[in-house]
């Protein structure tokens, strides 16, 4: 489940539970703070301006500014514009092996600022066609964030490299730097055939306890598991060989007089697999 803090190596779900289970951060808060770059520590989080604490000989932040009354929580003291919604990122599509010609768009509106934010327009542009749809009634409260689905949606089912680039038009808005954001995403092909050719060939006897595997390869195949186990037994869950970048393998350390079966998976840059057929071999007695 999700963790929202460690300690020697408990986990805890939430802020609450950790600090009754440990007597600290009575006053911490679970927000996120938005920071508004990487650079410094300014951030625009509406739920932590002018919920610190004032103490006693503090009265400067990082950056020399004064302290307010009540400070802001961190070492920077800041004041959210009135309007200030970015464009956080786009949550959908996802690259993936065999995406559909009905995809939808789902982009993160983040709302910087300190007021309601409702209303506006959004926009995509995906191979030059152009959308644009209002959130109408839906509101993103200050500080959090509304994931909002375009009712069009994309076709990016051409094997490839795609690029989907979305913006918000928010008359009010004050800072419209970070109001874009593009992203690009990569439709893989699926796997369609299984691994074939088995050598040796099925049923083969008297194999010594070292014995050479190999497969035809399969196109868009990243690697291959290979999995060996004894007839009597079944299919192990982890494979005998992984990762296999090549299309054969010596399987060693086989029981001499003992019949196996064995089977190979294709694997693709989305860990999709296709199975072989099952194959046989027996090794010679001594």
């Amino acid at each position: 489940g999700r963790i929202v803090a460690m300690q020697n190596p408990t986990t805890y779900a939430t802020l609450a539970a950790y600090g009754s289970a440990t007597g600290t951060n009575a006053n911490s808060k679970a927000f996120d703070p938005l920071f508004i770059n990487t650079a410094g520590p300014e951030i625009s989080q509406f739920q932590l301006n002018g919920t610190g604490l004032t103490i006693a000989g503090i009265t400067t932040d990082i950056n020399g500014a004064t302290r307010t009354s009540p400070p802001d929580i961190g070492a920077d003291e800041f004041t959210p514009p009135a309007f200030d919604v970015k464009m956080g990122r786009i949550a959908a599509p996802v690259e993936g092996c065999g995406l559909s010609d009905e995809e939808i768009v789902q982009v993160a509106l983040v709302n910087m600022g300190s007021t309601v934010a409702s209303g506006f327009d959004v926009y995509f542009d995906f191979a030059g066609e152009v959308v644009a749809e209002n959130i109408g009634s839906l509101q993103v409260p200050p500080g959090d964030t509304l994931f909002y689905t375009f009712t069009e949606t994309i076709d990016p089912s051409m094997f490839g490299t795609h690029l989907l680039s979305t913006w918000i038009d928010f008359p009010s808005d004050v800072n419209p730097s970070n109001d874009s954001a593009s992203y690009t995403f990569t439709n893989y092909p699926p796997l369609n055939i299984p691994p074939g050719n088995l050598i040796p060939a099925n049923g083969t006897t008297g194999l010594e306890n070292q014995v050479s595997l190999s497969w035809s390869p399969v196109t868009n195949a990243t690697s291959y598991k290979l999995f060996i186990w004894p007839s009597t037994g079944s299919k192990p869950v982890t494979p005998t060989y992984s990762g296999l970048t090549t299309i054969n393998q010596l399987a060693t350390g086989l029981s001499y007089g003992t019949t196996y079966l064995w089977q190979v998976h294709a694997v693709n840059i989305c860990d999709e697999e296709l199975a072989s057929d099952t194959s046989t071999f027996s090794v010679r007695f001594l």
